[in-house]
């Protein structure tokens, strides 16, 4: 990953008025961490870091990282999952690298702020993140969901299919919850990314 992203950062952080200790607060990293950058000692970001950065600073992951960076990304798949629930090294012991390339994207990512989501595995201090797709909106039926519907409405539900064409019904996280039936959506982001109790 070029390093230019960090450049980008600090030119950020400064057009922000925000210093190296609030960039940290916000992204929830070690003291040191830009004393160790600075140094030479830090070793190239997660995915998560970089993710972590970009919050802290409003902007998408692409912004941060600049066009075409993105590219360079991987993610390296080493084990599998086989059956009765078990995972287990890759059977060939080969690892293989899928490119992150919807990181190129405009992310939609929220921080879970309740534990109303728990009976779905959602907990306070968790942040998901997914893509925009403004067609297409079957390829995402039964996915966990950030959508935003024609009325302006922003929600955080499962996507369903509708009792008639182009309309949708999200369902509820929540058994004791009513869905929201038959509306037309203007966009829905499937969760592609889960940060795990990041508050």
């Amino acid at each position: 990953m070029p390093d230019n992203w960090y450049d980008r950062l600090i030119e950020r952080m400064e057009s922000l008025g925000l210093n190296e200790a609030e960039v940290i607060r916000r992204a929830q990293l070690s003291g040191s961490w830009f004393t160790d950058r600075n140094r030479g000692k830090a070793q190239q970001p997660k995915i998560d870091t970089i993710m972590k950065l970009a919050a802290a600073v409003h902007w998408p992951v692409s912004e941060l990282l600049g066009e075409g960076a993105p590219d360079g990304l991987r993610l390296t798949v080493q084990h599998r999952i086989k059956a009765n629930e078990m995972w287990a090294e890759k059977a060939d012991g080969r690892p293989r690298e899928l490119p992150l390339s919807f990181l190129s994207q405009t992310l939609v990512t929220l921080e879970v702020e309740t534990n109303d989501y728990r009976s779905s595995g959602y907990r306070r201090g968790d942040v998901v993140s997914g893509a925009p797709s403004y067609r297409h909106f079957d390829n995402h039926i039964g996915s966990d969901c950030i959508v935003e519907t024609d009325a302006g409405e922003k929600l955080f539900k499962v996507l369903a299919k509708g009792s008639m064409r182009g309309r949708y019904t999200l369902k509820s996280f929540d058994p004791s919850q009513d869905d929201i039936q038959d509306i037309k959506i203007k966009w829905v982001a499937p969760v592609q990314i889960i940060l795990r109790g990041t508050g």
